[in-house]
């Protein structure tokens, strides 16, 4: 699967924006799209549906923003439970996401949140190891809209975009 976002969410018809949830994800994730968005002018990232799964009987997309310029992707989803991130950077990311996510692993043998099984909908390429392992490609499991919208904004950050102050 490889749709635009736009096109998913039109193509969940008029009965999905009837549940409070799914309307509230569909409203964050726009907000993350601005938020990527942030230096490129008139211009948008690229956001597209590379998977679905079922939460709460309601069908939810997993996410890829693409921002080329930078060489990073970010793939998401959200359960009404938590957010899985995966990032995929070409440059490394530096930042102290300490108080956002868990960076190492529970023990080298345990993968903990990051076990493939709570990734769902994630085509299995986009599912990595913890931050602290790998600082290009990673992934997280983030607990709240506040705390992702801050590792994104920290990510950007790190990568040499910041937001203009005034």
């Amino acid at each position: 699967m490889n749709t635009t976002f736009d096109r998913w969410v039109v193509d969940q018809g008029e009965k999905a924006w009837d549940n409070q949830s799914f309307k509230q994800q569909i409203r964050f994730l726009r907000e993350l799209r601005m938020l990527l968005s942030m230096g490129l002018g008139r211009q948008e990232v690229v956001c597209s549906v590379v998977g679905e799964h079922t939460s709460k009987s309601v069908k939810l997309p997993v996410v890829m923003f693409d921002r080329s310029d930078l060489n990073l992707q970010l793939v998401l989803r959200n359960n009404f439970y938590d957010w899985k991130l995966s990032v995929i950077s070409m440059r490394p990311i530096t930042a102290d996401f300490s108080d956002l996510f868990c960076c190492n692993p529970p023990s080298k043998e345990d993968l903990g949140y990051l076990h493939p099984v709570y990734f769902e909908g994630f085509p299995k390429e986009y599912i990595f190891s913890y931050y602290s392992l790998l600082t290009g490609t990673w992934s997280a499991s983030i607990d709240s809209d506040y705390d992702l919208y801050m590792v994104v904004r920290l990510i950007l950050r790190a990568l040499g975009v910041s937001k203009p102050l005034g």
